[in-house]
């Protein structure tokens, strides 16, 4: 998202696929390895969670984000290479493609910075 005076911040979304619903919303304006392994921290406080956690193959989720999710007995998945983001439609170009958390928070939330 950007504001008022053009600064970009990124969204980080932890959102349970069965039911869809966010369990966790982080926003920064420059997000690193370690501020993503805060936010799995943040989720997962006793050292549990889900089972699976998906995410791109960005820089952003790395060693120390990997440890947090091993310390809490979670399998990380990454989508393949050059796997389609949820606003890409299939020729490429940028869309909105229908994934509930994106449709109604693309007007404010304008990154590619997003976990599943």
């Amino acid at each position: 998202m950007i504001d008022l005076v053009f600064r970009q911040y990124f969204a980080f979304f932890i959102v349970e696929l069965g039911s869809r619903k966010v369990v966790h919303v982080g926003v920064t304006d420059a997000p690193t390895d370690a501020w993503t392994a805060q936010q799995l921290r943040e989720v997962t406080p006793f050292g549990e969670g889900s089972k699976y956690l998906i995410h791109d193959r960005d820089s952003k989720f790395r060693t120390q984000f990997v440890r947090v999710a091993a310390g809490a007995n979670i399998k990380v998945l990454e989508t393949p290479v050059r796997a389609r983001t949820p606003t890409q439609s299939v020729n490429g170009s940028s869309a909105l493609s229908g994934v509930n958390v994106w449709t109604p928070c693309f007007s404010l939330v304008q990154g590619n910075f997003c976990t599943y």
